[in-house]
This record gives C-alpha cells, structure tokens and sequence, in this order.
C-alpha cells in the first residue's frame, strides 16, 4: 500500500493526536492516571509518560507508523534525560500541528525547516542563560526528586537517601522486591561510560538496558569479526549455563547476528558492549575492568583464551555500563593501590585528572532503590515514579536547573516571535498544564508570567517559582525540546508512505 498527499497528512495526524491525548493527560502535579491493560487481564494505573506512549497501538499501518515516531520523541528523552517524556509528546503534537497550518498557508518547507533549525540555537541559548547551578547536598536531591515524583515525600527521602550515599556522580539504580516496603542498598560498584552494541539485547524495553546477574565477563581488545573467534571463551559460560558480558573495541553485524541467534535461541545469554575511546585510554579501560573482574585481556582469535573474569551483576544501556563486584579480590584492591600512588606521584595535571577519573569508576559506590508495595499495581506506580524522580536528580546535578510550570518555555517564547512557529509550539505544555488543572485552557496564566514570577499550578498562585521550588532540569527541558522537533520535522517533511 501506499499513500501521500492529503490522505496521507489526515492518517500522520491522526497517529499525532492518538498518542499525544493518551499521554498528555498525565501532565504536571493534578495530571490524570491512565490505566494500562494488557488484554490479558492484567491493568495498572501510571502517570508515566514513556509507560503510556509504549502501549498506544492503531490497527491502521500508516497512523501506526506516526505513532511510533512520535514515540520516538519520548524514548529518547528518557534514555539521555529519565525525564520529561510526556512534555516531548505535548511538544511534539504542538510543533507538528503549527507546522501543518503553515503548509496550509503555501509555506515551504524548506524555509519551516530552516525555522526549526535557528529556532532550536536560540532557545538553546535561552536555557544556557536562564541555567542556575545546583549545590549538590541532601536537601537539594531531596527537592528535585519531591517535584519529580508528584509531591511524594516518602519518594523524595528514598532517592535523596541514595544519593547522600554515593555522591552526585555515583550511581543510582531502581528495582522491584517482592516486599511491601521500598528501601535503599548500597554497594561498592563501577560505572563506565561505554554501552550495549545493539538494543536487540535489551532485557526491558521500558528502561532500555540489559542486566546479567552471576555472569562471566570476556574483554576482547579488538574488533569481533565473527563467533569463530571467540568460539574457545564461551564454551564454559554455555557448559555451565553462566550469562556472559563481552567487552570488545566493535563487534560487526555478523559477529552480532551470530550473538544474537545464540541468545534468542537460549543457548547464550549475553550483552555486546562496545568500547571507546583512543587506543591509549582503551588500553587503560581494558586494564582496569581486568583488575575489577579478574579476566584477562585477549587481542586476537590466535591469543584467545578461556581465562574469564566474573561480575556479580553487570547492567547495561546504550551510553553506560555499571559493574557490581560485591566482594573485591585482593588483586583488585593491590590495583587500587597501585593508582593512588600513581595519582599522588603524578605531575602532568591532565594525566593526573585522568587516573582520578580511572579511580573514581573502579571505586564508585551503587544505590539500589528496591521498589515494594502491597499489590503489583502500586508497585509498579511506584516504581515509575521512583525511576523518574532518580534520573530528574541526576539530570538537575548536571545542567542545573530553571523555573518549572512551563514558565521559562514562555519566556523563550516570546523571545523568539520572529519563528512563529516553534515560539507558538513552546507555549504547548502550559496549556496542557491549565486543562489538566482546571478544565480548560485559561490563556491568562501565560499571560500573568513574567521574567521573575510564574504560575504553580499545586498551589494556584503566581510566585517566585525558583524560592517556591518548583523547577526543571535544564537537560531534561533542552531534550524534551530537541527531541520534539526533530520528530515534528520529520512528519512534515514525509511526502509518501509505502507499508
């Protein structure tokens, strides 16, 4: 089948709208539950965006395809920020309709994607300015996470808990427990900003990552042509049915193929995961995760052995890998010995900067955040929640923060009148905010804002939003912005559809 012009424009709208009026309900702190159902007579109510984007589904496969990249927007705001995925959605639908209009009037498109594109600098700069600093300390992480997770308090003490205890660059991870209470554990573990080689080995599509528990682990210091060359390190995780994490400088899509055949066919669970970096500082990677798990480090198929090293539980996504050893071998601490009197001994501040980092990984702290409830529904609220309010903190530790309630998206706006459509697009969420508060859209909210005071729609009162503490991550806000109008454009500027 194929499809364009006016026929195709109503089927993109209607996927836009289906998925956007799903989600958008669940805006701002009296946002609305949505139930989910599986058809299987399982449901539960969330207020998560990404959990109400990934079920919305059209029988019809045009209106099917504008969803998923709608969904898009969503998905890739919570895997690089955790958060704002339902104001991608609003965002997105904003961008789109506007853009749509202007096509109606004889635009073109060329010059709407111009908009788009010096629109997307100026509002970037806008944040930059608007960006305030956070210091990092309990009562802070304690903030961000209370307005994440709809005013809970008791979800706001979990995640500051976890925080104070492995510092604003530990890691902080969330699961389920089979108990009717949530708490906080902390272990000794190691964070790498390398990941996963394909999504394919995704364990969960909600949390896009991958996580082995028991597992051996494979550091391959080369490229991974094909099984064959590493056929002789993976007869004993196979023999003794162990996961494995392979580590390798690339894997091609044969060697993945392959991977991946063994592991959907149950004879192999594993992760690629892919380093980088310049061979001088893959060198040093590859020596410190042989200290953490005790492997050796392999080069090519004639060198490859069967001595591999061991995690406790390794967790994988696209932009980082975490490592828990929870019972350090003495090699491993010797190793650590070894760095800090190379730091100490140090004098070239950018290799000195360098072992701190390295040392800083191998000696990192995790946070999990165990999820219980009395029954799965409020679990898995809950734990949705808690998974967005702990990457809201990490996020705000990172670019700082700006006044929240859709305010500082205003005031960029009216910054940016001479791109009439983003600056109207901008203005999108605090609508939505309005209606999911009130009823309607009361256009005199925008109205009332201004450069220092915004409207809190908890307490119905236009203040200081930065002193009354409600407020954004400015990474959280620049995705939700980027990520929507890379979709929006992307709907526009398709003239055909062939499925």
């Amino acid at each position: 089948m194929t499809l364009n012009g006016e026929e195709l424009q109503s089927k993109l709208q209607e996927g836009v709208d289906l998925i956007s009026d799903a989600v958008k309900v669940t805006l701002g702190p009296k946002g609305r539950n949505v139930i989910l159902y599986n058809g299987e007579g399982k449901a539960y109510l969330t207020k998560d965006g990404i959990s109400v984007a990934s079920r919305v589904y059209s029988e019809d496969p045009t209106v099917n395809a504008a969803i998923q990249i709608m969904r898009e927007a969503s998905e890739k705001t919570a895997v690089d920020g955790g958060d704002g995925t339902t104001s991608s959605i609003v965002l997105a639908q904003a961008l789109y309709n506007a853009g749509v209009e202007a096509l109606s009037l004889k635009r073109n498109i060329v010059d709407i994607r111009d908009e788009f594109s010096k629109a997307r600098e100026k509002i970037l700069a806008e944040l930059k300015k608007q960006s305030v600093q956070l210091e990092f300390n309990y009562e802070n992480a304690k903030h961000i996470a209370y307005i994440s997770a709809n005013n809970d308090e008791k979800v706001a003490s979990l995640v500051a808990d976890a925080y104070a205890g492995v510092g604003k660059d530990g890691t902080v991870v969330v699961e389920k427990v089979d108990e009717a209470f949530s708490k906080v554990d902390i272990i000794d573990g190691s964070r790498y900003r390398i990941g996963i080689a394909s999504k394919d080995f995704f364990s969960t599509r909600k949390r896009n990552e991958a996580v082995l528990d028991d597992c051996y682990v494979l550091l391959y210091n080369n490229t991974i042509k094909s099984i064959d060359e590493i056929r002789k390190a993976l007869v004993r995780p196979v023999e003794d049915k162990k996961p494995i994490a392979i580590f390798a400088d690339d894997f091609t899509e044969v060697a993945l193929s392959q991977l991946y055949q063994n592991y959907v066919k149950g004879i192999l669970d594993v992760i690629p995961i892919k380093t980088v970096g310049s061979d001088f500082h893959k060198k040093d990677l590859y020596r410190d995760l042989a200290a953490l798990t005790g492997a050796s480090v392999y080069e090519s198929a004639q060198t490859i052995g069967i001595n591999l090293g061991k995690a406790d539980t390794v967790r994988s996504t696209l932009i980082d890998t975490v490592i828990y050893n929870r019972n350090p071998r003495k090699q491993y601490l010797e190793y650590i010995k070894d760095l800090e009197d190379n730091l100490s001994g140090e004098m070239v501040p950018a290799l000195k900067e360098l072992v701190r980092q390295r040392l800083a990984n191998l000696k990192g702290r995790i946070a999990t955040i165990y999820v219980g409830g009395i029954t799965a529904v409020e679990q898995k609220e809950k734990f949705d929640r808690i998974e967005d309010a702990v990457c809201a903190v990490r996020a705000a530790f990172e670019e700082g923060v700006c006044d929240g309630g859709g305010s500082t998206l205003v005031r960029i706006s009216r910054k940016i009148k001479e791109y009439p459509i983003v600056s109207a697009a901008l203005c999108a969420p605090i609508y939505q905010l309005s209606i999911n508060s009130y009823g309607e859209n009361d256009l005199s909210i925008m109205s009332k804002v201004t450069d220092k005071l915004g409207w809190n729609f908890l307490t119905d009162k236009l203040e200081d939003l930065s002193k009354s503490g409600v407020i954004d991550p400015v990474k959280v806000v620049r995705l939700s912005v980027e990520n929507a109008m890379s979709v929006a454009l992307q709907l526009l500027t398709t003239e055909a559809i062939v499925c």
